[in-house]
C-alpha cells in the first residue's frame, strides 16, 4: 500500500516549469528598471541642477575722461536713463539706489544692500539687485532670478593713458533646462 501511495504522490506533484533559453538570453539583455530609471535621473538631475550652465558677454569702450568720472556716470541713474530714453546705444543697466523712500546714485552704495535697476530693455520693468562689491575701480552687482538663475554683473575702470576704458561684463548662470527653455534672466 505504501507503494501505491507513493506513485499517486509523485503523479499529482506538479513539476517545476522551467523557461526555454531563448527567453532567458532575452531577459539578460534587457535593461533592468532600476538601470532605465538611474539613466533618466541623472540626465534631469544634469538637466536641472542650478548653476551648471553659463553664458557671459563683455562690452567696452574708451572715454576721454578721468576713470572715477566714467566710473561715476556709469552707475548714474540720469545719465543711463537719458542715453537708454534717447534710443543710444546703451549696454548699461539704470542703476538707483533706495534707502528708506528716498533715492541716491548707485555709487554710494555698500556691499549687500539692494538697488533698483531698470534695464536697456525698458519692457522688462524695474527689478532688483543685490551690490556685491563697490570701490574706485569696479562695481559688481547680482541679480537672482527663480529656478536658480544667477546673473553677476561687473563695471569696471582703468586707465589707459589719457583715456579711461570702460569694461562692462554680464554672466548668466543657471541649469541647462532653463537654458533651453529661455527663461527670465538669460
Amino acid at each position: 500500500m505504501s507503494a501505491s501511495v507513493d506513485s499517486s504522490l509523485n503523479a499529482t506533484s506538479p513539476e517545476p516549469h522551467l523557461p526555454s533559453s531563448d527567453l532567458l538570453t532575452d531577459l539578460s539583455t534587457m535593461p533592468s528598471r532600476l538601470t532605465i530609471f538611474a539613466i533618466v535621473a541623472a540626465v534631469l538631475a544634469i538637466l536641472f541642477s542650478p548653476q551648471i550652465a553659463s553664458f557671459e558677454t563683455s562690452d567696452s569702450c574708451i572715454v576721454a575722461a578721468p576713470p572715477q568720472f566714467v566710473k561715476q556716470k556709469a552707475i548714474d541713474f540720469d545719465f543711463i536713463r537719458s542715453v537708454q530714453a534717447t534710443g543710444g546705444s546703451a549696454f548699461l543697466d539704470a542703476l538707483r539706489l533706495s534707502r528708506n523712500g528716498h533715492y541716491f546714485s548707485a555709487s554710494l552704495s555698500e556691499r549687500d544692500e539692494y538697488l533698483e535697476l531698470t534695464p536697456p530693455r525698458r519692457k522688462d520693468g524695474v527689478r532688483k539687485a543685490k551690490v556685491v562689491h563697490n570701490d574706485h575701480w569696479k562695481f559688481v552687482y547680482r541679480e537672482d532670478f527663480k529656478y536658480g538663475q544667477r546673473v553677476m554683473h561687473w563695471i569696471s575702470v582703468r586707465p589707459s593713458g589719457k583715456h579711461t576704458v570702460l569694461e562692462y561684463d554680464r554672466r548668466w548662470k543657471g541649469s541647462l533646462g532653463v537654458a533651453c527653455f529661455e527663461v527670465d534672466g538669460i
